[in-house]
């Protein structure tokens, strides 16, 4: 070999080793712990952290569930106050979720549509509508949110600083100050393997070859003898096997609640943050979600206070899903808005107890579903109005609906058209079998549950009597997502002044790409050289272009 072409190889060699240095270094860099920055000595605001499982019922060892391994999940409520009577909106997951983060009933929001197979249109909700989150963020708390993507709306940027939308993020990977809002994320469903093997294909090859991936902690055995399998459903090994691998999953909820645990005691912040444990909607078998049955909408809540108040308690109170978000505000010493529906249920000083929850289920993929339920502590009354359509179509498909429907006795009460109203007593038949509608016994609390229900509907705003297309029309209008306006910037003393043009948007803003969007809460200094750019975002619209102000041009 020439010693020209020698030198060459030889310096390609070396460049090779120095990138692969580099690229190294960055990617080791990663495994830096972020850390929860210490508060400063005059900050009395406290944090919120909520850990959020996505269809789980009071499957858990706090709630009596002999079965269930979830001893982080049950310190917790020798810890704090456990909720027992705690109702989502909804059992559909999106409107749950929905209701859980505005404070509104799905049906005034319009999320009245079950996605099975793909979104067609964003639900955008009344202008003055905003997730807690985004209130909070404004009022300066650092707000975010890792885990699954479930998101109604669309244009949620304005909610959060952090959002990371990969189910297996367990905590943002910056440093995170106090006081911060933290929604954690983690489903109970079946995992995809393969999307779960896309996900690490999607590393680089250095940071696979220099990230050591974390170890999984192996499931719990779970005793197969202690399962109890609801009436409803058939006793059969395949379900047995279905329903053990989900209390392995509840498990693997319960040890993210302990890895946080564990952040938030090495830094000293547990003593000033409030520690919520809740649940979308219920288990995902049939006739519990998609369904208005305690198994479909009674969720877990559980909430730790750093004053210790109600240490290991039990409250019997009844909280609608609507009810977290005004509480959330009124914890971190804030007001809830006026137009929300639900009520602070959860501060020092509550609103005045709650005589009846409501729920709603809609359309579930193509199944048209419209059912209504009220509930008052011991009675829950559904009407249904399509009783001709079966529980089993609006079960979700999968391991349990396969048990359900084969190699067993048919589903009790799932494969025929329902009765239009029935009423249970939740005392004497907490499975909801034996209906009493037509009970003369019970005409009394019939007719009572039934009044209360007319009366809520009366004020309520309901846009779930839309039909699809009314829906499409009003979400998607030309058959396009709305684009949000961008924002209107103007210089005034050295100060850089934001308009927001679309009613019910935000706007947030950033130096340089090099620095993460922050909201606009007022006037903002013209940073040093001169530039900036600014977005608008609003729920269920894309988000407006960017605008850049540069004063070297003006």
């Amino acid at each position: 070999m020439a010693l020209g072409s020698a030198r060459k190889f030889l310096s390609g060699i070396l460049a090779l080793v120095a990138a692969v240095g580099v690229l190294a270094t960055a990617a080791c860099q990663r495994q830096r712990e972020p850390e929860i920055v210490a508060r400063s000595q005059n900050e009395t605001r406290p944090n919120v952290v909520i850990l959020m499982a996505d269809a789980l019922g009071p499957e858990l060892g706090a709630y009596g569930d002999p079965a269930a391994v979830t001893p982080n999940i049950d310190r917790l409520a020798r810890e704090g106050v456990t909720y027992v009577a705690a109702y989502a909106t909804s059992g559909s997951n999106g409107a749950a979720y929905a209701s859980l983060i505005t404070g509104m009933h799905p049906q005034t929001l319009g999320v009245v549509q079950d996605w099975t197979e793909g979104r067609a249109w964003t639900v955008a909700p009344q202008p003055e509508v905003k997730a807690f989150p985004e209130l909070m963020r404004q009022r300066g708390w650092f707000t975010f949110r890792v885990g699954p993507d479930v998101d109604p709306f669309g244009g949620v940027a304005g909610m959060w600083d952090v959002n990371e939308r990969e189910p297996t993020v367990t905590w943002p990977d910056v440093d995170v100050p106090q006081p911060f809002l933290g929604v954690i994320e983690v489903s109970t469903l079946p995992r995809d393997e393969a999307a779960a093997a896309a996900a690490r294909k999607k590393k680089g090859f250095f940071e696979r070859l220099f990230v050591k991936e974390p170890e999984e902690t192996p499931p719990p055995a779970i005793d197969a003898a202690k399962i109890v399998v609801p009436p409803y459903l058939p006793d059969t090994p395949a379900m047995r096997a279905a329903m053990q691998a989900r209390y392995q999953r509840i498990a693997a909820f319960d040890a993210r609640v302990g890895e946080t645990l564990q952040r938030l005691e090495r830094s000293g912040a547990l003593a000033n943050t409030v520690v919520i444990v809740a649940a979308r909607n219920g288990p995902p078998w049939p006739r519990a979600e998609r369904t208005l049955y305690e198994s479909g909408v009674r969720v877990p809540l559980i909430v730790r206070y750093p004053d210790g108040r109600g240490r290991g308690t039990v409250s019997r109170a009844l909280v609608s899903g609507a009810d977290l978000a005004p509480s959330v505000l009124k914890l971190a010493g804030l007001q809830p808005l006026a137009w929300m529906q639900g009520r602070d249920r959860l501060s020092a000083r509550p609103d005045p107890a709650a005589s009846f929850v409501f729920s709603i289920q809609n359309r579930v993929g193509s199944v048209y579903e419209r059912s209504r339920a009220v509930r008052d502590g011991r009675f829950l009354l559904i009407l249904n109005e399509t009783p001709q359509t079966r529980l089993l179509d609006l079960a979700r498909r999968g391991e349990f609906y396969d048990a359900a429907v084969n190699g067993g006795p048919p589903p009790l009460g799932q494969t025929h058209p329902r009765p239009r109203l029935e009423l249970y007593d939740l005392r004497a038949d907490p499975q909801q079998v034996r209906n009493l509608a037509d009970d003369p016994a019970h005409a009394a609390s019939l007719q009572r549950m039934a009044q209360a229900l007319m009366a809520f509907n009366a004020v309520t705003p309901d846009m779930s009597n839309a039909t699809t297309a009314e829906l499409r029309d009003r979400f998607r209008p030309a058959g396009e997502t709305p684009v949000t306006a961008p924002p209107v910037l103007r210089e005034v003393g050295g100060r850089i002044h934001m308009e927001a043009l679309t009613p019910g948007s935000s706007i947030q803003w950033r130096e340089d790409e090099e620095h993460p969007w922050k909201l606009y809460r007022g006037p903002v200094t013209l940073p040093k050289d001169g530039k900036l750019e600014a977005r608008a975002t609003r729920y269920g619209f894309r988000e407006s272009l960017p605008q850049v102000f540069d004063a070297r041009k003006r």
